[in-house]
């Protein structure tokens, strides 16, 4: 890879001032697997980490250097030009190569065969890193540009079907509650996002004081439970919770 891209190795003044109060951030927690996908955060600058150093610039493709073979791969957009990085990344930056196009070495990293390179070419245990000089030594197959832009293509399509699936799959989910509640004939209580509410002394008894025990809209909704002639018994009525019996016990070690 080492001879087909370039780094970036643009370092942050901060005495700059192009950044007086907050600057945009990204960091590897923030960099989705093998989505192309990222978050930026504000940092304010009293509380700049030691590892917000590297500026980057529009389509400039950042690479964990820790646990590479996760896939934390992305591409700047044009609009975060500009945005600060972690030193925790290589940046590679496209230096008018006419033999490589940067989509589609985001393509080859993310690929099994390009993270168990990243993996092979890492050291350490837990959290096993790699070095840009061992990241360049990563071999990419050298296809003609044509055939590099369709597969490149290609995965950007897969990228967008699995969020689209993603996202259908979640919508799902949300709808899930009202679902189940529609078909036992039970009204979903009205959303009740107050952070302080009072409580009656006697209600409290010898439950928790725990304010998340009294949540107005969870009791509505117990009270709702309650009053259902199918949600007359517990959950211990129907399973047992860490059964004793050791014969019962399975280990997943």
């Amino acid at each position: 890879m080492g001879s087909l891209v370039d780094y970036a190795d643009e370092e942050w003044d901060k005495s700059d001032g192009r950044f007086p109060d907050a600057f945009p951030y990204i960091e590897i927690a923030n960099v989705g697997l093998g989505t192309n996908e990222y978050a930026i955060e504000r940092v304010d600058i009293g509380k700049a980490p030691s590892r917000a150093r590297q500026v980057v610039r529009g389509n400039d493709v950042l690479v964990s250097l820790t646990r590479p073979h996760r896939g934390a791969v992305a591409r700047v957009l044009p609009e975060h030009d500009g945005a600060i990085a972690s030193t925790g990344f290589a940046v590679i930056r496209d230096a008018d190569n006419p033999r490589a196009l940067l989509d589609y070495i985001m393509a080859c990293l993310t690929a099994s065969f390009g993270r168990d390179q990243m993996l092979m070419r890492s050291s350490g245990g837990t959290y096993p890193a790699i070095t840009r000089d061992q990241l360049a030594q990563v071999l990419i197959p050298n296809l003609e540009l044509g055939e590099q832009r369709r597969l490149a293509d290609a995965m950007a399509d897969a990228r967008a079907e699995r969020k689209a699936k993603l996202a259908e799959a979640d919508a799902l989910l949300a709808g899930l509650d009202d679902f189940v509640l529609s078909e036992l004939g039970i009204e979903a209580p009205q959303e009740d996002n107050r952070r302080v509410f009072a409580v009656r002394l006697g209600d409290i008894g010898g439950q928790s004081m725990s304010p998340a025990h009294h949540t107005p809209v969870l009791h509505r909704f117990i009270d709702a439970l309650r009053k259902h002639p199918a949600a007359d018994k517990p959950l211990s009525a129907y399973v047992e919770i860490n059964p004793s019996d050791g014969v019962r016990q399975r280990s997943l070690l």
